[in-house]
């Protein structure tokens, strides 16, 4: 779908055509222009309720670490190296002192 006019009409109308949920350039548009320009959820902090604690999460192409530190501060870590592009972490939950690399150590 290249013309939005039609699709941008019927939603100042009150009207979304079902079609639009699985639109491939509407969701590209949407990632571009929405999601990469605001924050977005990644999880409860009651998922992580000890130091240590940590859930990953998937957030559209991107993986993210959600974790409480020794301290009990919540941090979100991207969850990719950059060197390689390796995944730092790959279970889905569970408790550890730190991340290290797969590649490196």
């Amino acid at each position: 779908m290249t013309d939005l006019d039609p699709v941008l009409g019927d939603v100042r109308q009150g009207m979304m055509s079902a079609h639009i949920y699985n639109d491939e350039e509407i969701f590209r548009l949407e990632k571009e222009r929405l999601f990469s320009q605001a924050w977005l959820f990644v999880g409860r902090e009651s998922e992580i309720p000890q130091s240590g604690d940590y859930v990953v999460h998937r957030v559209l192409d991107d993986s993210f670490i959600p974790s409480r530190g020794e301290d009990g501060q919540v941090r979100a870590l991207f969850n990719m190296r950059l060197h390689r592009g390796m995944q730092v972490c790959r279970d889905e939950m569970g408790n550890a002192s730190h991340f290290r690399c797969p590649y490196h150590g």
